[in-house]
Order: C-alpha cells, then structure tokens, then sequence
C-alpha cells in the first residue's frame, strides 16, 4: 500500500497547487471587474457631478 499512498501524495502535491492557482486568478479577476465596475459606476453616477456630455473620445 505504501506506493498506493505515495501516488496519491505526489498527486495531491502536484493538483492542489493547481486548483489554488486557478481559483486565486479567477478570484483575483472578478475583484478587478468589479473594481472596474465601481470606478465607471461612480465616474458615471449623476448624483457625484452635473450631467455632462461625454467626451468625444469616450464614446
């Protein structure tokens, strides 16, 4: 049994690192989304500044 448990070890050494990875990069990017997304909502907001045309550039 002992390589039995030496297969899952190295398995397990080598998977949980990767499930890790991917879950802090897709949690790192829905935090940046939605920083994103609150900056825009503020900058948009009517209630932080009068309604102005966008400019030029932006639409």
């Amino acid at each position: 049994m002992a390589p039995f448990f030496g297969g899952v070890a190295i398995g397990l050494a080598i998977l949980i690192p990767v499930v890790l990875a991917m879950f802090a990069i897709r949690l790192l990017y829905l935090f940046c989304a939605f920083i994103y997304g609150f900056i825009v909502g503020v900058s948009r907001s009517p209630a932080k500044r009068p309604v102005t045309r966008a400019p030029v550039w932006r639409s």
